[in-house]
């Protein structure tokens, strides 16, 4: 099953469970006192991505994936999030997705990638696996039962690799695999209008220089819940990560470039108890 279909086979779901309107039953839980927090949805995401791959000769082409390569701009994934608040101001949290995808193109200029030329007019098939964890632990630095201030510190784990191949007989081929830990340090804000209706907004960044290796990361994101039940959320919110590294062999085990920006809207049901 594609995760564009798994994607959509949520947000229907989600769909016709607000539609269907679960009798709504009495809220007497304040917002903010659920300890454990599962959340399943649909992301619809917009994304640019370039990658350089360099080999010890020199560097590479700055290459598109998207217009250069043929993959996908838009795409429709499954994602998952948690929470558990594990004491009174501390909590940890987790989320999962897949950007993978494959793309074929004939190609309309000369690209030169990890060593290997690639000639113009030449079909070429891409098989792009983008794997994005992350695992955090956040502080409540002022809160009460409508409001709640957070400081976040996360890891975000993104495991790549990339595969370039000709279609012809003996076509070039190209091949390089990271793994990208990118720690990162934010703020969250969390507002509760009533007992039934929450608004979040986060944001986390990251600047770093080690050795050969220094990026920046960017990480905003936006939602808001509606509580149908006393333990159900529907919710919907924007997201938006910006990624822009350099990569020392030495260091990473890839050598050149990675610029990458993802965007787009969540609908999603959480459980919360």
């Amino acid at each position: 099953m594609s995760s564009r279909f798994t994607a959509d086979l949520v947000l229907a779901g989600l769909v016709a469970t607000l539609l269907c309107g679960i009798a709504v039953a009495d809220v007497t839980r304040e917002p903010f006192d659920a300890k454990y927090s599962l959340s399943v949805g649909a992301f619809f995401t917009d994304h640019d991505t370039n990658i350089r791959l360099d080999s010890i000769s020199g560097p590479g082409t700055l290459v598109n994936l998207e217009n250069d390569l043929g993959l996908d701009s838009t795409t429709d994934i499954l994602r998952v999030d948690g929470v558990w608040q594990f004491a009174d101001r501390h909590r940890a949290h987790f989320s999962i997705f897949d950007l993978s995808q494959e793309g074929s193109r004939s190609l309309e200029k000369d690209l030169l990638i990890d060593g290997e030329p690639f000639s113009i007019n030449e079909a070429v098939i891409t098989d792009w696996k983008m794997r994005l964890f992350e695992i955090g632990y956040s502080y409540r630095f002022r809160g009460n039962q409508k409001f709640q201030w957070w400081f976040n510190f996360a890891v975000f784990m993104q495991d790549t690799s990339i595969t370039v191949e000709e279609t012809s007989a003996g076509g070039a081929v190209a091949s390089e695999d990271v793994v990208l830990p990118l720690p990162k340090l934010g703020t969250m804000l969390e507002y509760a209008f009533t007992k039934r209706w929450i608004g979040r907004a986060g944001l986390d960044v990251l600047k770093l220089e080690i050795d050969d290796v220094g990026g920046s990361l960017v990480d905003f994101r936006t939602t808001l819940d509606y509580r149908v039940t006393e333990n159900f959320n529907l919710g919907v919110g924007w997201h938006l990560i910006n990624v822009a590294v350099d990569l020392d062999r030495s260091v990473s085990g890839w050598q050149g470039r990675f610029d990458w920006e993802t965007r787009g809207f969540l609908f999603y049901g959480s459980l919360a108890w």
